[in-house]
């Protein structure tokens, strides 16, 4: 139980700061392998990632990427190319599939909130609910790299 605990506050660091995974070894005392190996297990990176890029960060700079092919465009006096309009295509329509799905940040940001609840009112109940919550949000990492 004790390693479990320790696994999720290492996370916990890890992803709501800019430590390595070193320092995160260190300031636990933990081997640096057993953080590797917990990191690439539960996909540490990929939430530190989510945690720092929003969705509208993302669709906003598909947008700019769309104006600036258009403007080009324009500027150069001639149509859009076969190449310029794929990848118009392909942004617009990576842009209608993030405005649908539930992007994995906000999935942290609210078992984020949950554990430090349940944490303040029921600290032995929050041992065993942190490690499922690590589970649920590997699982949910894993989804994303899939789709």
């Amino acid at each position: 139980m004790k390693k479990t605990l320790e696994r999720g506050r290492a996370a916990s660091l890890f992803v709501n700061s800019s430590l390595t995974q070193e320092q995160v070894a260190e300031i636990f005392k933990i081997a640096p392998n057993t953080i590797s190996r917990w990191s690439k297990q539960d996909n540490w990176p990929l939430l530190r990632s989510a945690k720092q890029t929003s969705v509208n960060q993302i669709v906003g700079n598909f947008y700019n990427m769309i104006t600036e092919i258009q403007n080009l465009a324009l500027a150069e006096n001639r149509q859009l190319t076969t190449a310029e309009m794929g990848n118009i295509h392909k942004m617009a329509s990576s842009i209608e599939k993030m405005n649908k799905k539930i992007h994995i940040g906000y999935y942290y940001m609210v078992v984020d909130e949950l554990t430090n609840y349940i944490m303040e009112v029921d600290m032995p109940l929050a041992k065993p609910v942190s490690n499922r919550i690590m589970e649920f949000l590997s699982k949910k990492a894993k989804e994303i790299q899939l789709s």
